[in-house]
């Protein structure tokens, strides 16, 4: 079934499809993530020029990337949001730029929607496990696993 006038050749396509179109401002990365050659390769959901940074680093990271701080009704304590003036810049080298300026983790993408295609979602970890699953990764059978000499 066609998403927009476009022919999705996979279920997570329609799906990326969808959720693009429904939320204003968001993008997939990587950016050729539709292209045929990279089927099934969407590594994460965000809204274009949008950064989280802790509260602490904002004035660091606004010398760095000029932005300007977003308020609204679900702000985080602790946790601010800017929207970055240059938007010829993508999301990853605006975030390795600051990386290598402040060190890594300072500044992290507005992620709007996480894929998580092996099960789990974060959002609602941790979830209860089933009676009788078996652990996941499995039990090591490596002689000394777990022990204090390797």
């Amino acid at each position: 079934m066609p998403v927009n006038d476009r022919e999705p050749r996979t279920r997570l396509q329609a799906q990326t499809w969808l959720i693009l179109d429904g939320l204003e401002d968001a993008a997939a990365w990587p950016p050729d993530w539709e292209r045929p050659e990279r089927p099934d390769d969407v590594q994460y959901l965000y809204r274009k020029q949008h950064l989280l940074v802790r509260d602490a680093d904002v004035e660091r990271v606004m010398e760095i990337v000029p932005s300007e701080r977003i308020s609204h009704d679900d702000n985080l304590r602790g946790v601010t949001l800017i929207r970055y003036e240059d938007e010829t810049q993508d999301i990853e080298a605006v975030c390795t730029a600051v990386d290598r300026t402040l060190g890594e983790g300072v500044v992290t993408p507005d992620h709007v929607f996480y894929l998580c295609t092996g099960g789990m979602c974060p959002a609602t970890e941790p979830e209860v496990v089933l009676d009788g699953s078996l652990p996941d990764p499995g039990v090591s059978t490596e002689p000394c696993a777990g022990g204090r000499n390797r």
